[in-house]
């Protein structure tokens, strides 16, 4: 496994340059990507994906797109990577993000012919190590992969907007440096500004155990995915309010920001 540091000053996202610069040094004829946009830990959304392309095809990267999140991209005019790169990418994504199931796991897998072989490969794996996903996910995931959701989603992503802007203003404005989400539920928080806090813990992971303990508020610490546990960053998920009393609301003539977040976060 080969990491590609991203940073805040690149709002997190990888770099085609650098994954040319990371492909040109590594030996391995064989190269595998993930690229999770939105993304996890960060929100944020890569934009550059025919530039993607160009250094995929030089390379013959095959790109795992981890598309999970699609759905929640605030513009709501996600572009996939397949639409630049199809014979080469695989598109991963699933049931419980979009349609706000957490913890009901189904997930899926969806292979260009160019790539057949290498799915038959996956699907002999997994027929090993699962067999089937269980009977009342699949009953579930039926209804909600054969209705329209595209009024559920476009609200979901108004709610979702309303309280990531609400969080970033918050943060930044007690000297939290982090970045607007673009997507999905999360942010990465840069604590290191701030002096009583950057004085006192030494790593990450510390940093998030004391505020937990003390505020009951739960992060996780930034090294949990892959950055240094000394530079104080941790994810949050916005995720701690009433949705069904969110998208009641939200269909209201007179919606507010303001009075949304009133309503379900109080």
């Amino acid at each position: 496994v080969h990491w590609i540091n991203t940073n805040a000053e690149s709002n997190w996202h990888l770099s085609p340059d650098d994954l040319d610069k990371a492909c040109e040094k590594l030996k391995s004829v064989n190269k595998l990507l993930i690229l999770n946009s939105p993304n996890n830990p960060s929100g944020t959304t890569h934009g550059n994906l025919e530039d993607f392309a160009m250094v995929a095809r030089k390379h013959n990267i095959i790109i795992i797109a981890d598309e999970i999140y699609a759905e929640l991209d605030f513009s709501g005019e996600y572009k996939s990577l397949t639409h630049y790169y199809p014979e080469n990418t695989i598109i991963s994504s699933g049931l419980s993000k979009w349609c706000g199931a957490g913890g009901w796991r189904l997930g899926t897998l969806t292979f260009p012919k160019e790539l057949s072989h290498i799915k038959d490969s996956v699907r002999a794996i997994a027929s090993e190590t699962f067999t089937a996903v269980s009977a009342p996910i699949q009953f579930a995931s039926i209804k909600a992969y054969s209705e329209d959701h595209s009024e559920f989603l476009e609200n979901s992503r108004t709610i979702l907007e309303t309280i990531a802007d609400y969080v970033y203003r918050e943060l930044s404005s007690v000297g939290v440096y982090c970045q607007r989400p673009q997507g999905g539920f999360y942010m990465i928080c840069d604590f290191s500004n701030i002096p009583n806090i950057a004085n006192k813990f030494n790593d990450d992971k510390t940093l998030c155990q004391t505020i937990l303990n003390e505020v009951g508020f739960a992060m996780l610490p930034g090294s949990d995915f892959g950055l240094k546990d000394d530079e104080l960053l941790s994810r949050i998920a916005f995720v701690d309010f009433d949705g069904a009393e969110a998208l009641k609301f939200i269909e209201n003539d007179d919606f507010s920001s303001n009075h949304l977040l009133d309503i379900i976060c109080p």
